[in-house]
């Protein structure tokens, strides 16, 4: 008969008074120099702590995803998948620079115009095109003559002296001035002018 020796080792438990500040287990995991370690004491993770860094790095790899991700969805904004606001080239156009031709009715404007009001006017393609352009770059409230975008919508196609078309480059422009105007308040019959 041979004889076998089995050599078992009995697994501790850890308990806090056995884990050092940083959360590892003491004494488990040493080297002595007598056996030769070029490390010396090695510290092995807790159970805990390994869940902790586990979780960390799966975090660190999502905020990547996730900021890769919004940089593609940005870039594919960007290309061309929005619709334009406008007919225009550059900023130039849009904010009536030096070479975009437009200015006001006669170039002469002393002082303040005549405040916009709200009528209805004549029906016809113009004032269709002008509402379909309005609504597709602002909101179908342009056609609620009672919004503030209505109004504004309603005094540029019916009362607006200079009479623009969807290709002007100021008519956007003026638009949202007169949204503006109508928003804090302007045309209503107490609002007392400029006096």
């Amino acid at each position: 008969l041979d004889l076998i020796v089995l050599h078992m080792s009995v697994a501790t438990t850890v308990t806090p008074a056995t884990m050092d500040q940083n959360g590892f287990q003491a004494g488990e995991g040493q080297h002595s120099s007598r056996r030769g370690s070029m490390w010396g004491t090695v510290k092995t993770f807790t159970r805990q702590r390994k869940i902790q860094l586990i979780l960390g790095v799966v975090i660190f790899l999502m905020m990547i995803i996730a900021g890769l991700l919004l940089v593609a969805g940005l870039q594919a904004t960007n290309s061309g998948s929005v619709p334009s606001v406008g007919p225009f080239e550059s900023d130039d156009d849009i904010f009536g620079g030096e070479d975009s031709g437009s200015s006001d009715v006669d170039g002469d404007v002393d002082g303040p115009t005549v405040a916009p009001g709200t009528t209805s006017g004549p029906t016809g393609p113009r004032r269709d095109e002008l509402f379909d352009f309005l609504e597709d770059v602002s909101s179908p409230s342009v056609r609620d003559p009672l919004t503030p975008a209505g109004k504004a919508a309603h005094w540029l196609i019916d009362e607006d002296m200079r009479e623009l078309v969807a290709a002007d480059t100021s008519l956007l422009q003026r638009f949202g001035l007169a949204t503006l105007y109508f928003a804090t308040g302007g045309g209503t019959d107490d609002d007392g002018g400029w006096e």
